[in-house]
């Protein structure tokens, strides 16, 4: 998963990725969706849109949390992100490192922990950009 700002991605260039890849979804918690091979997601907010990748057929019920969560933050944003490790959900070296989704959020899904929602390697890095304080 990942988050685009406009502050830090242009709009357009997200809007032409989606225009020319991924076609129109359902509204999500008021956020229009689009998607590609059912596996990749995109949610549109103001300020910000979050792309998602799960093969799991789990797009859509995630999608719809993280539109809940999507809304709160825009509401009450937060300061930069806190990875955390070793959860009763996933054991180490699983990282959660983003306030859209969290362990909850991955194994209501699932009715389970059966996956991590990521996994720490070498050379990948996880980012989850926040939205600005104040709107």
């Amino acid at each position: 998963m990942e988050t685009y700002q406009s502050f830090n991605v242009l709009d357009e260039d997200v809007l032409a990725e989606i225009d020319r890849r991924y076609k129109s979804g359902p509204m999500v918690g008021g956020y229009a969706t689009d998607s590609r091979e059912g596996k990749y997601f995109m949610l549109r907010g103001e300020g910000a849109t979050v792309h998602l990748y799960t093969d799991t057929g789990d797009g859509p019920k995630l999608l719809d949390r993280i539109a809940r969560n999507l809304a709160a933050l825009a509401q009450d944003p937060g300061g930069p992100a806190v990875v955390t490790y070793k959860s009763p959900t996933f054991p180490a070296p699983v990282a959660r490192a983003c306030d859209l989704i969290d362990n909850a959020d991955i194994k209501a899904p699932h009715r389970q922990g059966r996956q991590p929602a990521g996994r720490r390697e070498r050379r990948r890095r996880y980012r989850c950009a926040r939205l600005p304080r104040g709107g």
